[in-house]
């Protein structure tokens, strides 16, 4: 199973340089000091945002107290960019407790006024804290928006702190969205110009978050040479907030690697920091990701790893499970306290895990959907922008779904004229337009759902879940397609995406497979679903290598050189419709998330499968070749043998 949630270091943006420098505990008590002595002036107010700024890493609550007295002398003083001094290192400080609607508001003050003074340098900050609260609520495109217009205001006025604040935002966000190298290249680009002027916290958020991106990757050893490095830095400048991120992403780490007890160690350490500041978000992955650990050591097959090294952990199965859900529990009331929708769904993912494990079917059921309908949500409001490598197709069918309601409308009352003057003749008209229609919804709902399962909606059957003994479940990954998108126009990207997934789409319909959904540049399909058949594991194979073939004929015709990275895994799964009108058929368990880890953890070219898949084809009478592979390390798994086929 997947660890639930991966840290990305909070970007805290600098209302200007010489803020940003200012780091540690020695700094503070120097300004602290520095107070009493202060004349009722500007000198006193800038001084008292600058003590706000500070606490926000140690003490945030007492940081809101110092920027409200910072308010207070602005307003007497009638000095507005004291106002905007304030509120921004008020705003910080609320970041941090993740009160977000009070940090936006408090950032948006500092924009307005920024905006009437025409600070450039002011509105810019403005642009990116607000991107990042953004964020923080799961609104992707609005926050993209915010740090476009940010980098665009820096780049202008040559501020080099601000343009480096704007790549590594933008690349955060390119990591909630599962653009992995992309998120790379800006945190890289990001860090190049964080050297350049020797800014210490920016250099070690930018490590850090490299570092949890190798991590998701399951480059361990760079996951933790980066993070290690965040670490230090952070230890030196005495960032409390940063520290316990660092933690909790080298204790993800240690988890990927079946380290548990040294992960246990370090989010429990990254724990106890997040308490004594009070951040609930912090708080909230941290016992999520606690969570996470003792699900994993609830595996048989880890269970047997642990005993094999003598690891002083408990090895009970029900007990660990039981933890799980206590602690992931936990940080979902958080979550949803603290409006933090991408990373609930996460945790709610994890919890339908956990009760799956335990036999728990109708727990299963409903946190996968609650999981499933948050997804939705989110990616529907990121449908709505030109982020390139998420999948835009679905907004244009809604636009295209809008104009076919109003030119109904229209036709509507046009017919009601008709109807009053052409009487019975027009009625046989509106009668045979609702019959079209109906048969235009019924050819949509079987282009989304398989037909046996529409049958089922049409016959109004509610919650629809069967559990299947036995399928193969394909993941397929476009290699190289994010570096192509990299420049290119969301159109061109949905035109290439178009073309390759719908030739996809022909070779399922030819192998009788079931296709489940595309993510971005992957693309999900099943076999003996959800219609069992004995020769699913045969007939995946052959689909994945029929790819395989086409994918080498589209690079021929257009000049291009995509590879696909495939993964399958045969086992038990539930199948079922999430949603109550947006319908979705969907696919999870075990031999899913198994499946999901066969294509990360594959090359470029080849299809990677499982033992379970390898004894299915051997079963059929096939004749694969199979390359036997060095056991790998499997999130959740611990070693599995794999297998090359061709």
């Amino acid at each position: 199973m997947k660890i639930y949630l991966i840290l990305i270091a909070l970007i805290i943006t600098f209302e200007s340089s010489a803020q940003a420098q200012l780091q540690g505990k020695a700094k503070l008590d120097s300004m602290l000091q520095e107070l009493p002595k202060a004349k009722n002036d500007t000198n006193k107010v800038r001084l008292l945002s600058l003590i706000s700024f500070s606490y926000s890493s140690i003490n945030p609550k007492l940081g809101v107290d110092y920027g409200k007295k910072a308010i207070l002398l602005s307003t007497k003083l009638n000095w507005d960019k004291g106002l905007a001094i304030s509120n921004n290192s008020i705003g910080v400080n609320y970041h941090t407790l993740s009160d977000y609607e009070n940090a936006i508001l408090s950032f948006k003050k500092t924009l307005s006024i920024n905006q009437k003074l025409k600070d450039n340098h002011g509105i810019a900050v403005g642009y990116l804290n607000i991107g990042q609260l953004y964020s923080f609520k799961s609104d992707y495109p609005k926050a993209l928006e915010y740090y476009k217009n940010a980098l665009k205001i820096n780049e202008k006025i040559s501020d080099k702190l601000g343009v480096a604040l704007s790549l590594t935002n933008i690349g955060n966000l390119y990591f909630f969205q599962n653009s992995y190298q992309r998120a790379i290249d800006y945190h890289k680009r990001a860090l190049v110009i964080n050297k350049e002027i020797n800014n210490l916290n920016g250099i070690a958020i930018n490590y850090g978050d490299i570092g949890s991106i190798y991590n998701h990757l399951s480059n361990f050893p760079n996951a933790k040479e980066f993070l290690e490095k965040a670490l230090a830095i952070n230890s030196k400048l005495d960032n409390k907030n940063n520290i316990a991120i660092n933690l909790g992403s080298l204790a993800n780490t240690e988890d990927d690697m079946g380290n548990y007890k040294k992960a246990l160690e370090l989010h429990n350490q990254a724990l106890v920091i997040n308490r004594e500041m009070n951040n609930l978000s912090a708080i909230a992955y941290n016992l999520g990701n606690i969570g996470s650990v003792y699900y994993s050591m609830s595996q048989d097959s880890v269970l047997k790893r642990i005993y094999e090294d003598k690891n002083q952990i408990n090895l009970q199965k029900e007990i660990n499970l039981n933890k799980s859900i206590i602690f992931t529990n936990e940080s979902i009331e958080i979550f949803e306290k603290i409006g933090e929708r991408n990373s609930l769904r996460f945790a709610l993912m994890n919890l339908s895990e956990a009760y799956k494990d335990k036999g728990d079917y109708k727990k299963t059921f409903e946190y996968y959907k609650k999981s499933k309908e948050i997804q939705d949500s989110i990616f529907s409001q990121e449908n709505t922008k030109t982020i390139a490598n998420l999948e835009v197709k679905s907004q244009a069918e809604l636009k295209d779904k809008e104009i076919s309601i109003l030119k109904l409308d229209q036709e509507k009352q046009e017919l009601q004229t008709f109807v009053l003057i052409g009487g019975i003749c027009t009625l046989v008209l509106i009668v045979g337009i609702i019959f079209y229609q109906r048969r235009k919804s019924e050819a949509l709902l079987l282009n989304m759902l398989p037909s046996k399962i529409t049958k089922r909606l049409k016959s109004k059957e509610k919650n629809i879940a069967d559990d299947i003994d036995s399928a193969t479940t394909v993941f397929i990954d476009l290699v190289g397609f994010t570096s192509y998108a990299k420049d290119k126009s969301a159109s061109e990207v949905l035109g290439i995406l178009n073309n390759i997934f719908s030739r996809f789409d022909k070779l399922v319909k030819e192998y009788g497979l079931e296709k489940i959904k595309t993510i971005g540049d992957g693309y999900m399909a099943a076999s003996g679903v959800p219609e069992p058949r004995i020769d699913h594991a045969q007939k995946a194979v052959e689909f994945t290598m029929a790819v395989r073939n086409e994918l080498n004929k589209f690079n021929k015709e257009t000049a291009n050189t995509f590879n696909a990275r495939i993964g399958l895994e045969t086992g038990p799964v539930i199948a079922g419709v999430i949603g109550d009108s947006k319908f979705i058929y969907d696919l999870w368990g075990d031999s899913v998330n198994t499946a999901s880890r066969m294509e990360s953890t594959g090359v470029a070219g080849q299809i990677q499968i499982t033992e379970n898949v390898k004894i299915e084809l051997e079963k059929m009478g096939t004749n694969y070749k199979f390359t036997k592979r060095e056991p790998i390390e499997v999130k959740g798994k611990g070693l599995m043998q794999t297998y090359f086929i061709d």
